[in-house]
């Protein structure tokens, strides 16, 4: 049995590795900006070049930048120029364009528009990006951002469009509290960075990137003159396979193999007599400890090559937690203490069955009827003490089955914490359906998995109520 188990396990390692090793990397094209406009006279109060960010698998354009740079105004107090820009979504989400010094997102700064929240001075707003991580997203403190809107229509009210996403704004190239500048002298490639959510709230991208890109300050009559070309990559996350294989192998442990062992012990009288249904029970859940270590390891390698910090979300902790505690759950259960034998003997007082005895043998025969009734009351009392006799070794073979303290102390700990791992594992699998379907715009399985989780409950309320009623049958 374990032979066999092992062998799928080694097979579904295998497997994993060979699917993990075709991850993806980094697209990366080179495109000239468009020129717009109709006549080739310059209009700096209009877009004058245009880039295509993304584009889909129907060669549709779903994200676009348009721009314009001018030049400053005749204001003492502002020598810097003005990037005017219009980022287009052909969908329903937030969008963000940055600007980095690296080209990554750590120490860059971002113009992000939610569309569900109104437009105010901070939504579009600007940000500082510290890290990967969500929770280092946070507003700059001086938002200079001028003539600044997140916009969205909707097909249903506009056919031709479709659902679409507008994010616009003014930003000068220099401020004194920037962190990254923004050069405008038509040779140097600015790093941008650019991405659009999965929803309007989510905070996981549904797609990024960055492009390079030389800008030029606009002057107003002149003759339109293409700004250079910019270098666009698209950044697809790296592992995806990896992603894959951890939801399928943290799904087999907790959706399948711990519900199957805990059913195993709750059913074990529709097992063999002995211990087959212990030896399932352990097996079960030591292949489960080991896949979900796997599963962990591919996580968290995924993560770190991606560039992502660990344990930050409420899902990474308790995953790290279920991994720590699920292996002492294991060897805990290997470590289960027998139940103790007491035997209770019932000791009957034979004080009064000699006495007894002494005083017929002390007594003489008057006569023939004495000496039968001596006789039939001798009889009695062998009778009396072979009934005695036969009733003590009955009682002496009476024996009750009591647990002792360590085993009471030991399915204290080992059935609450078996039944709160369960729990865990089941919010678990459901929260990981939802990151994945959000990171890789996904369907979500969460409809599926409550079906999945239903059919097994009601199979296991069947058998088990069978199994209270055999015996009610028997009788």
């Amino acid at each position: 049995f374990f032979l066999i188990l092992t062998s799928l396990e080694l097979s579904l390692i295998l497997l994993v590795l060979f699917v993990s090793s075709s991850t993806q990397g980094e697209l990366t094209k080179e495109v000239t900006p468009l020129l717009l406009g109709d006549s080739g006279i310059i209009d700096c109060s209009e877009y004058q070049h245009h880039v295509p960010l993304w584009t889909n698998s129907k060669d549709e354009v779903t994200l676009s930048f348009s721009y314009v740079v001018t030049a400053p105004l005749p204001n003492p107090e502002n020598t810097s120029p003005t990037l005017h820009g219009r980022l287009t979504y052909s969908g329903l989400a937030w969008i963000a364009l940055g600007v980095s010094p690296t080209g990554f997102m750590p120490n860059s700064e971002a113009i992000i528009g939610y569309p569900n929240e109104p437009n105010s001075a901070q939504n579009p707003g600007k940000y500082l990006l510290e890290s990967y991580q969500p929770s280092s997203v946070n507003l700059h403190p001086k938002q200079t951002l001028t003539n600044h809107t997140i916009e969205q229509t909707y097909e249903e009210d506009n056919p031709e469009i479709g659902d679409q996403t507008v994010l616009i704004f003014s930003k000068l190239l220099s401020e004194p509290d920037n962190k990254v500048e923004i050069v405008a002298d038509g040779e140097y490639l600015n790093k941008f960075l650019w991405a659009y959510g999965s929803d309007n709230e989510s905070q996981y991208h549904g797609r990024a990137g960055r492009f390079k890109a030389p800008l030029t300050v606009c002057v107003d009559g002149g003759k339109k003159v293409e700004d250079g070309g910019a270098i666009i990559s698209v950044l697809t996350r790296k592992g995806k396979s990896f992603y894959k294989a951890h939801g399928i192998l943290a799904a087999l442990a907790w959706g399948l193999m711990v519900p199957l062992a805990i059913a195993s012990s709750s059913l074990r009288s529709l097992f063999p007599p002995g211990k087959t249904w212990l030896r399932t029970h352990i097996a079960l859940n030591s292949l489960s400890v080991i896949f979900t270590m796997i599963s962990f390891g591919l996580v968290y390698h995924t993560m770190g090559s991606n560039g992502y910090s660990h344990f930050m979300t409420t899902h990474h902790k308790l995953g790290l937690g279920m991994t720590f505690f699920s292996a002492l759950q294991m060897v805990n259960g290997l470590l289960r203490p027998a139940a103790s034998i007491t035997q209770k003997i019932l000791v009957t007082d034979e004080t009064n069955q000699t006495s007894a005895s002494i005083a017929t043998k002390d007594k003489a025969p008057q006569n023939k009827n004495d000496t039968d009734d001596i006789k039939r009351e001798n009889n009695l009392h062998e009778n009396d003490s072979s009934a005695d006799e036969e009733e003590q070794k009955v009682k002496e073979t009476e024996s009750v089955l009591l647990k002792s303290t360590i085993r009471i102390v030991w399915e204290l700990f080992h059935k609450p914490v078996g039944f709160t791992l369960i729990g865990c594992g089941v919010w678990q699998i459901q929260s990981g359906l939802f990151i994945y379907s959000k990171i890789f715009l996904g369907p979500d399985f969460r409809t599926l998995l409550w079906i999945f989780i239903g059919i097994m409950c009601v199979i296991f309320l069947v058998l088990k109520f069978l199994i209270e009623l055999m015996p009610k049958m028997k009788k």
